[in-house]
């Protein structure tokens, strides 16, 4: 939703207005050949679905610079420069759920090393570049800025027409394969030997290894 109402999708301007000319979703970038790609907090090896042999496409594009708090074969393999930033638990934010609502909070914890908050990374590759508008010194003044930029009253998403949404229980489907298996939906929970260990992630491997 707050991706939507920044102007972040290809297809939604600012305010989640329908752009007049889309720009281009993974699938199209990774069909060309593009000069820079950045991947923000990406494992390219579970994250891109949008086309077979992502791995491939984005190890032939001519630079590809990843943002990540985690380090991984498949990183090294397909990007030039690895940026360490920190998880979204070691950083402050806002998010706007699907009914417009702004939820702020604060990094629980700072992150390792020299890795950064993602967007104090974004700020300083802005400054080098000498690009105008990023001279942030926190996320609460970025939060501030874009409230501002958004329509007056303007904080729910645009309306949307779906099709048919399959139910949370899967009754109408009982026999589809999950797309992404529980507990493996992030970068955290996939390195968490905890949650991998728990009856339901065994269960669905289970399931996942019969199934192969």
């Amino acid at each position: 939703a707050g991706a939507q109402l920044a102007g972040l999708l290809p297809h939604r301007g600012r305010n989640g207005v329908a752009r007049t000319a889309p720009g281009k979703d993974t699938a199209a970038m990774l069909n060309e050949s593009l000069d820079v790609l950045l991947l923000v907090n990406l494992d390219p090896d579970f994250d891109i679905n949008a086309c077979p042999d992502a791995l491939g496409r984005l190890a032939k594009q001519n630079c590809v610079i990843a943002l990540t708090p985690f380090l991984s074969e498949a990183l090294l393999d397909v990007a030039d420069l690895l940026l360490p930033v920190g998880t979204f638990a070691e950083t402050s934010g806002t998010y706007i759920n699907v009914e417009g609502a702004w939820q702020s909070f604060a990094g629980v914890a700072r992150p390792l090393g020299q890795a950064r908050p993602g967007w104090k990374v974004l700020r300083v590759l802005g400054n080098l570049l000498e690009v105008d508008g990023f001279d942030y010194i926190s996320s609460e003044e970025i939060r501030e800025e874009f409230r501002g930029l958004v329509s007056e009253g303007r904080t729910a998403i645009p309306e949307s027409k779906f099709g048919d949404i399959a139910v949370v229980d899967g009754t109408d489907a009982p026999h589809a394969e999950l797309d992404i298996p529980l507990y493996w939906v992030d970068g955290i929970v996939r390195r968490a030997r905890a949650l991998q260990l728990t009856p339901a992630a065994r269960r669905i491997a289970a399931q996942q290894g019969s199934a192969r």
